[in-house]
């Protein structure tokens, strides 16, 4: 938290978001299930977190900054989850797009 200081001294600014959150639970929680996938398999905070970390480096590499807007093909995979969580990070916005969706709809979405 950020204390304002002059005319607005009462009034805190929090600079928060779901992103840190999910670090702090990750941290606390590495060897917790995190994920259970439709195929059985298990991930847990700590993989996730390290996971999303990498992509946020790749978004980041690749020119993906704060404000942005990433469209995911989420599969309901760890790396459709790990992008939603390196977006937060990044503080970009992300959009899931079903890769099942007639091509029209796509289009209305991008």
């Amino acid at each position: 938290m950020i204390e304002k200081k002059g005319e607005d001294r009462l009034m805190n600014i929090y600079e928060y978001s779901l992103g840190v959150k999910f670090c702090e639970v990750a941290r606390k929680n590495q060897n917790q299930p995190a994920l259970r996938l439709s195929e059985g398999d298990v991930v847990t905070y700590g993989e996730l977190d390290t996971l999303s970390n990498k992509l946020a480096g790749y978004l980041s590499k690749h020119m993906v900054r704060r404000g942005d807007v990433v469209g995911i093909f989420h599969d309901k995979s760890m790396y459709g989850y790990g992008l939603m969580l390196a977006c937060l990070k990044m503080g970009a916005i992300y959009v899931n797009l079903d890769p099942d969706s007639p091509v029209e709809r796509l289009q209305k979405i991008v």
